[in-house]
């Protein structure tokens, strides 16, 4: 349940918890917290002032939705599900309560709204796996326990993952994220209020980047390859091609690794993925949908893991090869103006293994991409590569969509002229007879 929101928070680490009323201040904080290096923001509502200021918040959210489509939005302190009904309808990607209400959750759960309540004891932590809730916020921390009763609750409740809160500060960030059942910490160090009514977003933004480098911890050591922060291009099977035939052990390794991908397909690329690792957790990876039904607005914002969170991304296609005759060719084109590293892995290439199998020119040859799709059009550019490949001895090469391909070899039968007529083919084998 909720596993995208997870891994978001996941990766994010830190989960800054924000008490403001004022639309603009948001928004200039979600700004300066994202320079410094943080992509999550807790918008509480917290307040005394009633009805109308909870509005206000409410509106605080909507105005960092807006302003930064990329952040991941949380809304803090709802203690109940008028509170809750206010966070979803102004854009928040979760909720989160500093305790357990079994009405809010309720509320959360019978919409599909992502809900972490928080927890501090055993038998809190049951009511929340009674709802099948195993994202919990562990609340107030640093008073019930710290990292002491996180490791005691590790043992009875191993599924369990908390986000601990209250009492956390950059001198505990890292013994706190070290716990195994820890997925994010959330704190307000960096965000104070003194900090945001005298408009500091630089210092806001200086905190948030030594937040970051102080829950950086050093990566595990494993014997598999060392995985970059870079764009993968992962070339896929087409077909019922046994993976075991074409792809490299390595490009599973990397694979595994990875939790944020682009691709042109998600419920191919999940296929996929589950036959490539084993055994690899479906629900906790991030999928960001690349096709001829995509914003282009939005496509920049899909390279944020990798650019502002220094998380190794992989595209996947149904080209078989991304970037190549695929729209993962903009995002490419995206990190290389971004100055991030991009890695194609090796793989099955159709186009390459079609110029190895044919006798053709294998020294000289073009690929041309899609063909027009109307028939004259179509003719038309099949006498011109003809032509060419007469005239310049260069092999050409196009694809088509498997649905159309009894189509296109009608149209090649019925346009091209022969490659040998019975005289020139017989010369040709008499040529090459030994002597």
């Amino acid at each position: 349940m909720f596993g995208q929101i997870y891994a978001k928070i996941k990766d994010a680490k830190i989960i800054p918890v924000v008490k403001t009323d004022i639309p603009q201040n948001a928004v200039n904080l979600a700004g300066a917290l994202l320079q410094g290096g943080i992509n999550a923001i807790e918008i509480t509502f917290r307040t005394t002032q009633g009805e109308e200021d909870l509005e206000k918040i409410a509106e605080c959210i909507k105005a960092v939705r807006t302003a930064h489509p990329a952040m991941l939005i949380g809304a803090g302190t709802v203690i109940n599900p008028r509170l809750a009904e206010l966070a979803q309808k102004a854009g928040a990607d979760f909720i989160v309560a500093p305790g357990f209400n079994e009405q809010t959750v309720d509320w959360c759960i019978s919409r599909d709204v992502p809900i972490i309540p928080g927890v501090n004891n055993p038998t809190l932590v049951e009511a929340a796996l009674a709802k099948n809730l195993t994202v919990l916020k562990f609340f107030p921390a640093d008073i019930s326990g710290g990292t002491k009763m996180l490791k005691s609750l590790a043992g009875p409740f191993p599924q369990v993952k908390f986000i601990p809160t209250g009492g956390i500060n950059e001198t505990n960030t890292a013994e706190y994220l070290s716990c195994p059942n820890v997925l994010a910490v959330g704190g307000s160090w960096m965000v104070k209020e003194d900090l945001i009514k005298t408009n500091s977003w630089d210092k806001i933004s200086e905190l948030a980047e030594k937040a970051v480098n102080s829950a950086s911890a050093p990566a595990p050591k494993t014997n598999g390859p060392k995985i970059k922060n870079a764009l993968y291009l992962i070339p896929v099977t087409l077909g019922e091609t046994e993976l075991d035939r074409v792809i490299p052990p390595y490009n599973r390794q990397i694979i595994a690794g990875i939790k944020h991908f682009i691709v042109e397909n998600i419920r191919s690329a999940r296929r996929f993925l589950v036959q490539a690792v084993k055994g690899i957790d479906i629900d906790a990876l991030t999928f960001y949908e690349l096709n001829e039904h995509t914003d282009l607005t939005t496509i920049s914002s899909y390279l944020d893991p990798l650019q502002k969170q220094k998380l190794p991304m992989g595209v996947i296609s149904e080209a078989g090869c991304p970037a190549v005759a695929d729209p993962g060719a903009i995002v490419v084109e995206q990190a290389h103006k971004k100055n991030l590293q991009v890695i194609p892995l090796a793989g099955p290439s159709s186009m390459i293994m079609s110029v190895m199998a044919s006798g053709f020119n294998g020294q000289s040859f073009a690929f041309n991409g899609y063909l027009p799709v109307k028939n004259q059009e179509r003719a038309a550019k099949i006498r011109q590569l003809e032509g060419r490949a007469w005239k310049e001895k260069q092999t050409q090469l196009f694809i088509e969509a498997p649905y159309r391909n009894l189509k296109m070899l009608e149209t090649l039968a019925q346009t091209c002229r022969p490659a040998f007529s019975p005289q020139t083919q017989t010369r040709r084998k008499a040529s090459t007879l030994p002597p």
